[in-house]
């Protein structure tokens, strides 16, 4: 089984300083700086192929030729693993550049144990003191599995920050060296963590843990939402692509055919949309309308026998669908929309 189906993942990001950028990339860098914590860990005898962008697998026949290989490398994407290449069971996935390093090692199951967080957090305090040497600091370094979770929302992103994850390693140096990194980076050295949650610095390295159980998947996806609910109001985000900022879902019918007594009938998805109106001082709805989609919905067809999988809502207005979305749901159907520009929006009540 591969590390991304049922294990865990760590993705670093390593930046030059500013005045550095260039060829800072030695014959001992790769070695002493990104190989020896892996090495002392234990890790790298667990590698059996290496992969060099635009080549084939080969097998790494000792540790001795990976060092002589590695010598040579400056501007260079490689992977470093065992199992399929395409799924592996541990990996070492390294894109090396004259501006830094962006590092993911990805733990299959058998490496998922009581003690690989605080394995994992001495990789990432070793690294940073040994890629200093170079000028090499840590920007941002967080632990999660590949799998998804129940995101909150509204669905946004973290511009430099992932959002969601159970571990969180920040570079302090790098933080610091800007004023807005610096403002976060305050942030979250003061905000009240979650519950069981710990926070502590090794030298460069401030580490934010969240309580879990890697061995409970059901106790992995609530961390990770815990975590996003937390770290969302401190670092700058932007909304995901088909959401907004009201936690609202863009919501787009493939086709628009007619078939009674939709307002349209999306033949594709087999979802029929109807127009409602509510009423601005009685907050009443077409009673003899709204039977007569419970009855479609219920029924999974229309009255000429077209299946129907659901039946979606339109109101006139968010306000409107707000307003009848717990009654929508109650009454079997699938959503309430409203429309906006050229778009509907599946309301999210808050």
């Amino acid at each position: 089984m591969g590390w991304e189906r049922d294990g865990i993942g760590l993705s670093s990001t390593w930046r030059v300083d500013d005045d550095a950028i260039g060829a800072w990339i030695a014959a001992d860098t790769v070695r002493d700086g990104l190989l020896a914590p892996l090495r002392a860990e234990g890790l790298l005898a667990h590698v059996t192929h290496l992969w060099i962008a635009d080549g084939k697998p080969r097998p790494i026949g000792s540790a001795a030729q990976l060092d002589k290989l590695v010598g040579g490398w400056r501007d260079e994407v490689v992977q470093l693993y065992s199992g399929a290449f395409d799924d592996p069971d541990f990996m070492v996935h390294a894109s090396l550049g004259p501006a830094g390093i962006r590092l993911t090692v990805g733990f299959g199951r058998a490496f998922v144990d009581g003690a690989l967080r605080d394995r994992v957090a001495g990789l990432v305090t070793a690294w940073s003191t040994r890629l200093s040497r170079w000028r090499c600091r840590l920007t941002v370094a967080s632990l999660a599995p590949a799998t998804t979770y129940p995101r909150p929302l509204p669905r946004v992103t973290g511009t430099k920050w992932p959002l969601g994850e159970l571990e969180y390693y920040l570079g302090r140096a790098w933080h610091q060296a800007d004023r807005e990194r610096a403002a976060v980076l305050a942030g979250i050295e003061r905000a009240r963590l979650p519950r069981g949650a710990t926070r502590a610095t090794d030298g460069d390295v401030l580490r934010i843990a969240l309580a879990c159980d890697l061995a409970d998947p059901h106790a992995v996806e609530e961390a990770r939402a815990a975590s996003e609910r937390w770290l969302t109001p401190l670092v700058p985000t932007e909304p995901d692509e088909d959401w907004n900022e009201l936690g609202d879902r863009i919501v787009v019918p493939t086709e628009r055919d007619e078939l009674l007594p939709f307002t349209f009938y999306d033949a594709e998805a087999r979802v029929g949309y109807k127009g409602l109106v509510v009423d601005p001082d009685t907050g009443e709805i077409d009673e003899e309308a709204w039977s007569e989609l419970v009855g479609i919905a219920a029924s999974g067809e229309a009255h000429d026998g077209t299946p129907v999988a659901s039946v979606r809502l339109v109101f006139p207005t968010r306000q409107d669908a707000l307003a009848m979305h717990a009654r929508t749901i109650a009454s079997g159907f699938e959503m309430a929309v409203y429309p906006k520009g050229a778009a509907l929006w599946e309301v999210a009540p808050a």
